[in-house]
């Protein structure tokens, strides 16, 4: 009876140490959180933007949006070399943001480095980017700071792919900067090209996602009135 008194009360105290390690980890998890949230608001008044990588799924994957990349093509929107190129950088495409990014150095891309991975000439490729930039099928964020500074972007360019065309990750968790950025800056419908498939973040939502051309509509028509 006393060593299972013994146990009873040894076996007590260790779900007490265990309940308070606990409330120990979860007290520094929410500092942690205030932390990056004082972090994130400074990066932003500097004209920066921090992304959360998710590192939950280590394959090398990208979703090819097939009836919007039907009409691309049917509409010609594209050159062959441009189709090409996005091709080409499919592996490059970083999981969940969709960043073009070196998967060895955990780094974003720059133009040189494209170029070498292409084995291209660089110059060619800043021309496909660039061109691609105009047509709305990459994106990219800038310094802000730089640019008022420097009237262009002096530091590398940071690239993404428009998921509306090619995801990898949850085409129901697109990145909600990234989401913003491609419905509010849009020059693939601005030029006529009604895609099937279009990427919208709700307000209270910190994801976007592809809806339909229907649904996407509704959005902004609702979004439009006052």
């Amino acid at each position: 009876m006393r060593m299972l008194q013994k146990s009873l009360k040894q076996a007590d105290k260790n779900a007490k140490g265990r309940d308070l390690q606990m409330v120990e980890q979860q007290e520094s998890m929410e500092k942690g959180l205030e932390v990056i949230d004082e972090v994130e608001k400074q990066a932003e008044e500097l004209g920066y933007i921090i992304i959360k990588k998710s590192n939950k799924n280590h394959s090398i994957f990208t979703q090819n949006i097939s009836d919007n990349i039907e009409i691309i093509v049917r509409e010609n929107y594209l050159t062959m070399n441009e189709l090409g190129f996005l091709m080409s950088i499919q592996p490059l495409i970083e999981y969940q943001i969709n960043a073009i990014m070196n998967k060895k150095t955990n780094s974003f891309m720059t133009v040189s480095e494209l170029a070498q991975y292409l084995n291209r000439d660089r110059t060619g490729v800043s021309r496909t980017i660039s061109s691609l930039l105009e047509k709305g099928i990459l994106f990219e964020f800038v310094n802000v700071q730089e640019i008022k500074k420097f009237n262009r972007n002096v530091s590398s360019r940071t690239l993404f792919v428009n998921p509306e065309l090619f995801y990898s990750g949850d085409r129901n968790k697109i990145d909600g900067t990234l989401a913003t950025l491609v419905s509010e800056y849009d020059p693939l419908e601005k030029n006529g090209i009604k895609l099937v498939w279009k990427v919208w973040k709700k307000q209270d939502h910190s994801f976007g996602r592809l809806y339909s051309r229907k649904t996407y509509l509704e959005f902004k028509r609702n979004k439009s009135t006052p």
